[in-house]
């Protein structure tokens, strides 16, 4: 694409986000005091995802919608029966995706979430020092487990820092391992204060967290977990069937700072709040 304007593109993938109980909009509404554009990255939806999106950049100009199409992937059935004839997952899909993304961004300065993640209001003044020096940034995770108020241990689930900002010329990743050793954006990458993301996608409707962990373990990896799939057949909380080893207690998270979107998103899914 022709020169980047000065500015903060933001950019989210997205897929199927209303069936699989995705927080994208919540995601959209983090970075939008921020950025300059805000890219939807959808791929192929068919659950009335894109028509949300293409609402929603009617609304508000800073909206983009762009579509990734769908790689041929395994689908849960294949994985389910072990199809010798279906196609393999591919972890480095997640990177195609971002940087499909990136290739679209019109501004010199990136940021991006995942589709179930939030970025803190905290974050605000050190993303904008960010900008301003345009230099990449590592952020805190809280991969929040159970309720609002416990984390992950760290090193069980999901990354706990990130590398989610920067020049939009440096390359995105995703928080798969990179066989061709880590990228730039990670090597330069500093930490700043405050830098918070709520990661939200574990606290979702069981039954769309199955069904989003059916899909994303078959694609990326070609199996799936046996204790999520006897979740599916008692019933039984996939929390309590997914145990830490001895000794990798909960991390106590306080909270206090959820803003009022995040607070009624985490009630309608019957959680208590303090």
């Amino acid at each position: 694409m022709s020169a980047r304007m000065k500015g903060l593109s933001g950019y989210i993938p997205v897929r199927n986000g209303i069936s699989l109980d995705y927080c994208f909009e919540l995601a959209g509404t983090s970075l939008l005091p921020l950025v300059d554009e805000l890219i939807f990255c959808d791929s192929d939806s068919t659950d009335g995802t894109r028509e949300e999106l293409d609402a929603w950049a009617r609304r508000d100009s800073k909206v983009r919608v762009i579509n990734y199409p769908w790689p041929r992937l395994p689908t849960p059935d294949e994985v389910e029966r072990d199809d010798p004839t279906r196609p393999k997952g591919n972890p480095l899909m997640l990177i195609a995706w971002l940087e499909y993304a990136r290739a679209a961004c019109a501004y010199d300065m990136q940021i991006t979430l995942d589709a179930d993640e939030v970025l803190a209001p905290c974050a605000y003044p050190e993303v904008r020092r960010a900008v301003a020096d345009r230099e990449p940034r590592w952020f805190n995770r809280v991969n929040l487990w159970g309720d609002p108020y416990h984390e992950a241990p760290h090193g069980t689930v999901c990354g706990e820092r990130v590398a989610r900002m920067g020049p939009t010329s440096m390359e995105m990743c995703s928080d798969e391992p990179r066989p061709d050793g880590e990228p730039q954006i990670r090597r330069e990458a500093i930490d700043g204060p405050e830098l918070r993301i709520w990661h939200l996608g574990f606290l979702r409707r069981q039954e769309a967290f199955l069904k989003k962990s059916r899909v994303m373990q078959g694609a990326l990896h070609n199996c799936y977990d046996p204790r999520l799939r006897e979740a599916e057949k008692t019933g039984e909380s996939w929390v309590k069937l997914s145990p830490f080893p001895p000794g990798w207690a909960m991390l106590e998270y306080h909270g206090q700072d959820y803003t009022p979107r995040v607070k009624d998103w985490l009630r309608a899914r019957g959680y208590t709040l303090r």
